[in-house]
């Protein structure tokens, strides 16, 4: 037996293998980031669907609540579907995305449980705006967390709403 051409051959064999294992690695991570990509995507514009709803349905509400007299208005919108959007936005997100979802999530909570429905919208519009300019690559994360902060200062500026 020929054992030099056998180990060459044997290296050759192996060296292809990693290769091909390698080659079949990388595109399943293209593929799968791709893919998380595309989730993360879908998942905010539910997100910025949910927040353009609540944004009319404040705006309906305000106006139902002002032309009527009797004190029997009906209840405030639900703000329920645009906080489980953002939290399934927040479940599907990973690394960075979640350390920024997260903070969204909790600014939102802070505008939407301490302040006042009325400005609510104003608070809304900016992070709708920081979303899609953070996706867009337009803005960076750090002025994205600002708005934010901005969003949720200017929603709870005149304190805590008066109890119902």
């Amino acid at each position: 037996m020929d054992w030099p051409s056998f180990w060459r051959t044997l290296l050759a064999t192996l060296a292809g293998a990693g290769v091909g294992v390698f080659g079949v690695w990388w595109a399943f991570h293209l593929q799968s980031r791709g893919q998380y990509t595309v989730r993360l995507d879908d998942a905010l514009a539910r997100v910025i669907v949910e927040l353009a709803q609540r944004n009319t349905d404040i705006d309906k509400y305000l106006r139902e609540a002002s032309a009527s007299e009797d004190e029997t208005a009906d209840a405030p919108p639900s703000n329920l579907p645009l906080l489980a959007s953002m939290e399934v936005a927040l479940m599907l997100s990973r690394g960075d995305d979640f350390h920024l979802l997260n903070h969204l999530v909790h600014r939102a909570y802070t505008a939407i449980q301490g302040g006042h429905l009325s400005l609510q919208a104003g608070a809304n519009g900016m992070i709708l705006g920081a979303i899609e300019r953070w996706r867009s690559e337009q803005w960076p994360r750090d002025k994205v967390l600002q708005t934010f902060d901005t969003a949720a200062a200017f929603a709870t500026r005149l304190g805590p709403p008066p109890p119902a």
